[in-house]
Formats: structure tokens, C-alpha cells, sequence
């Protein structure tokens, strides 16, 4: 386990252990799936279960005394799994990429060992009208919902373009480029889930995004 101070103040949560990374930036560690909704907890069963991810809430301490959670995701070596996460809630503010950096450095040691990020349930409307110009791009359907585009290739400058989870993620790697080894994004996935008949309703459809390190 990291070293830090540990919080005992069951106020903050009694279902998991507590770390101080900073005076105002916590994480929980949560002994159960509490935290987690059902699909939540389904999808890291069906494609993490040999890993065993953890998960964790972030939280700080407002300027105001207020507590309030930014962020909850589940990570193991080489892999971030992020569920929700929410910056314009915090007082210090804080960056997305910076919760993920910090986060992911303190439970694991240092970044140069981050593969994959992955951003289940895709709620960001901009990210979302970028994964979707860029499957207009590709003009292709695949029966799978599953889309890779190697940086640089078709459809690469749409799924970027005002994303930010990808600039964020560029420019994480640009600020921590010695601690993560000069890891470059080499390829992002989306997935998108139609109905019947390969219809997509981008309204209401499901998406997840992942993107890929290289070194």
C-alpha cells in the first residue's frame, strides 16, 4: 500500500480506507462494489476479472470545508479505468488529467508503467460529437461496435478534434513526458452500441473510449 496519512474520520466514508495525497485531495479505496452500479460492476467482472482492478472514489476538501467527489474509477497496473469524473465541482480547482496523474502515481508509484486509460459510459458531449465525426469518417459499420484508429490515420484528426479526454491526455504526457517513459498515444477504440440492424441512436447510444500508450 502507498504511503501516506492515513484518515480515520468515518464522516468521510466508513465502507473504505482513506489516503491524503495532498490537504485538500483524497483518495478511498473501497472494500466492496457499493460504489459501483450494476453494469459498472458487470463490466469489470466480464473484462478485468483475472486483474482484479480496485477502485476508488476521489474526493477533495473544498475551499469552503465542503467535501466533494470528482472522480471514481478503478485501476491496476498498466490500466485506469475511469467511470466518472468531474472537475468544475472542485475549489482548488483541478485539471481531469491531473486527478488521473496523481491518482495513478500514488497507487502505483510513478506513470511509467500506464498502458491504457480507459473512459467507460462516455457522457461528455464533447467527446461524444467527436467519436461521432469520426465514425462518419470511417464510413464503415462493424457488427462489433468496435472502431481503432492508429494516430495519424483516418478518422484520427475528427476523434481528437475537441476531445478532451485525448488533448488531456497529450497533454499529461507532454507535462510528465521523463516520468512516463516519452509514452505517446499510438491508438484510440471506441465502442458504440447500436441496436438491432446497425441503427445508432447518438442521442441515447452507449459509448466507451480507450486510448493506448506506446513507448
Amino acid at each position: 500500500m502507498p504511503s501516506a496519512n492515513w484518515a480515520s474520520n468515518s464522516l468521510y466514508d466508513p465502507n473504505g480506507t482513506i489516503w491524503d495525497i495532498s490537504e485538500t485531495y483524497f483518495l478511498i479505496q473501497i472494500t466492496n462494489n457499493s460504489y459501483l452500479l450494476e453494469d459498472e460492476a458487470k463490466f469489470l467482472h466480464d473484462y478485468y476479472s483475472g486483474a482484479k482492478p480496485k477502485v476508488y472514489l476521489a474526493r477533495q476538501r473544498r475551499n469552503n470545508g465542503s467535501i466533494v467527489q470528482i472522480s471514481k474509477f478503478a485501476t491496476f497496473r498498466g490500466h485506469y479505468i475511469c467511470f466518472t469524473v468531474n472537475t468544475e465541482v472542485t475549489n482548488p480547482p483541478m485539471k481531469a488529467r491531473n486527478v488521473l496523474a496523481t491518482s495513478y502515481k500514488f497507487i502505483h508509484g510513478n506513470l511509467n508503467t500506464l498502458d491504457n486509460v480507459f473512459y467507460y459510459d462516455v457522457v461528455n458531449l464533447d467527446v461524444r460529437s467527436a467519436i461521432r465525426n469520426a465514425f462518419k469518417t470511417i464510413d464503415r459499420y462493424d457488427d462489433t461496435g468496435l472502431y481503432h484508429i492508429n494516430t495519424g490515420e483516418r478518422g484520427w484528426v475528427e476523434v481528437r478534434k475537441n476531445n478532451p479526454f485525448i488533448l488531456g491526455m497529450e497533454k499529461l504526457l507532454e507535462e510528465n513526458s521523463e516520468g512516463i517513459g516519452n509514452a505517446f498515444i499510438n491508438m484510440v477504440v471506441f465502442y458504440i452500441e447500436a441496436s438491432q440492424g446497425g441503427l445508432i441512436n447518438w442521442k441515447d447510444c452507449t459509448i466507451h473510449l480507450e486510448i493506448n500508450l506506446s513507448r
